[in-house]
């Protein structure tokens, strides 16, 4: 389980593959102490399923992308996406249906859509603000046949 935030000169999570369930919360980045400045995408988490708590992206000024997080199917907890200035969607989240807290996603200046939730079926709230390209919202859940 891991219990330390991810953030500092971090370039790849590579050597965090085993990882299949984090039964707390993964933080990326941090709210109040900043957080990567040089991590492209999130590949080293590709055999994640499950996290049980929250997952909180923040501040990652070169992500990208959330490959790596295409294996997720379930968050517990919240999930927030923040001030990640080159991430430009979402997509990596396609396996997600299940966010058992809200969904935040702010601040992210590059965001033009919000592609890679598409699959999202169940959320308790959320708030989309202060994304000053975003110009895509998809429809929440899957579209009727």
């Amino acid at each position: 389980m891991i219990k330390e935030n991810i953030s500092g000169e971090i370039t790849r999570l590579d050597s965090l593959w085993p990882i299949t369930i984090i039964e707390g919360n993964l933080n990326i980045g941090d709210l109040f102490y900043g957080g990567n400045l040089s991590l492209p995408d999130l590949t080293g988490l590709s055999n994640l399923t499950l996290v049980g708590g929250d997952i909180g992206i923040w501040y990652n000024d070169a992500l990208k992308s959330m490959a790596g997080l295409n294996n997720v199917g379930e968050i517990g907890g919240n999930l927030a996406v923040e001030a990640n200035l080159a991430l430009k969607d979402l997509n990596g989240f396609e396996n997600l249906t299940s966010i058992g807290g809200n969904l935040v996603i702010g601040a992210n200046d590059a965001l033009e859509s919000l592609n890679g939730l598409n699959n999202l079926t169940s959320l308790s709230g959320g708030g989309c603000n202060n994304n000053e390209v975003l110009e895509n919202f998809i429809r929440w859940g899957k579209s009727p046949p």
